[in-house]
């Protein structure tokens, strides 16, 4: 978990720090804010959230859980590489 966090660390500094380079606060706010949300829907789309009950229980009864697992991790992975994308976009949200 730590290598994925300081991945989403630098991954998102250098993306800040180059459009903030190119275009200004305003556009490095808008596509980390951006980047941001397109992870979220994919980790809304990945857990299943935005299914109903019954699917789910479907879905739980067919699946193995070495198959439940790996997407669990891929999930919680997915979550921690993000977690400084929504830092750094709240910080450039206060300069800008």
């Amino acid at each position: 978990m730590k290598a994925t966090f300081l991945w989403g660390l630098v991954s998102g500094l250098l993306i800040s720090l180059a459009t903030m380079g190119i275009w200004g606060t305003n556009k490095a706010f808008s596509i980390m804010l951006y980047l941001t949300m397109g992870v979220i829907v994919l980790l809304l789309i990945l857990s299943g959230a935005l299914i109903c009950g019954d699917r789910i229980r479907a879905n739980f009864n067919s699946e193995d859980n070495s198959d439940r697992n790996r997407r669990n991790k891929l999930i919680n992975k997915l979550v921690v590489f993000i977690l400084p994308y929504i830092g750094l976009a709240y910080l450039l949200y206060l300069v800008k």
